[in-house]
């Protein structure tokens, strides 16, 4: 699960020279992909990403309507890539974010590196580019969000935080449940891998939209923070006992802040029996210089 989250954020600027939106619009294609020194990010993680960047085309219309093309679309990693097609893009403090306005543009963050080479770096990857064609200025697009309403962000929404005394024995980790809770339209079947594998993305595309990446900003962060979530998930599906260490302790309070917003989840079964089931989600963040 640990990269399923794939969280993209970089909010320092690389360097002063103001990059205008002119320059930014049109379509991009991706030549090469380099893997960023120092992270520390699974390394079959780090290769999938690069493989699916390969040949990708980033279009960023002059209407401020973003769509990305994949050569490689097969992976987990991709489907949650393919999602950001059809949404906007905005240029703030030289730092193209990629989202809704619900969303506080969320979904990614990039920053352009102009010199010989112009480059789009992300924390994991750095992508040589080649603009292929320009877009002139329009009116900008304001998109939708994709999601139903209870799932956008909404900043006036207060979290939730139960907490409940459970007895020893009768929580089960969620990777040896037999049958895990799942969460939003993921579907119960016989494929318990694949009940796993689409919990994970929907948690992990929800605290990507809802965790305020601005906080990197206000403290002035830089470099790599390790977060670890943790919680229960109840027998009636409600989410209890939020914790959260990191590195940096904001980015901790705003993990626990997103999850405490989670819908119920479909609870989790062992022995045929509704259980609480305990779930870990680690998280890297990295900011850019």
């Amino acid at each position: 699960m640990r990269l399923c989250l794939l969280v993209l954020f970089i909010t320092q600027p690389i360097f002063s020279q103001s990059i205008t939106p002119e320059e930014v619009m049109g379509a991009w294609k991706v030549n090469a992909v380099s893997i960023a020194q120092n992270t520390d990010a699974l390394p079959e993680k780090v290769r999938e990403l690069k493989k699916v960047f390969e040949g990708a085309i980033f279009n960023f219309q002059g209407n401020g309507v973003f769509e990305i093309e994949l050569q490689n679309k097969s992976s987990q990693i991709a489907s949650i890539f393919k999602e950001f097609t059809g949404t906007n893009w905005i240029l703030k403090n030289n730092s193209i974010h990629i989202g809704y306005e619900a969303d506080i543009y969320s979904y990614m963050r990039i920053q352009i590196e102009k010199g010989a080479k112009t480059l789009f770096k992300l924390p994991m990857i750095q992508l040589e580019v080649t603009k292929t064609k320009d877009a002139k200025p329009k009116k900008f697009k304001k998109l939708k969000s994709k999601y139903p309403k209870t799932r956008v962000l909404n900043s006036l929404k207060k979290p939730v935080f139960k907490t409940k005394e459970f007895d020893e024995g009768t929580v089960i980790p969620y990777s040896e449940v037999q049958t895990p809770p799942v969460i939003g339209d993921c579907e119960i079947t016989a494929d318990i891998e694949e009940m796993k594998k689409c919990t994970s993305q929907k948690v992990s595309r929800f605290l990507n939209r809802k965790f305020n990446t601005e906080i990197a900003n206000d403290i002035n962060f830089s470099g790599t923070a390790v977060t670890k979530i943790r919680f229960i998930i109840d027998v009636d599906g409600s989410v209890y006992n939020i914790s959260a260490t990191s590195t940096q302790p904001e980015f901790a309070e705003e993990g626990k802040r997103v999850i405490g917003l989670l819908p119920n989840f479909t609870p989790g079964q062992h022995n045929g029996k509704p259980v609480a089931v305990s779930y870990v989600l680690p998280m890297t963040f990295k900011v850019v210089e």
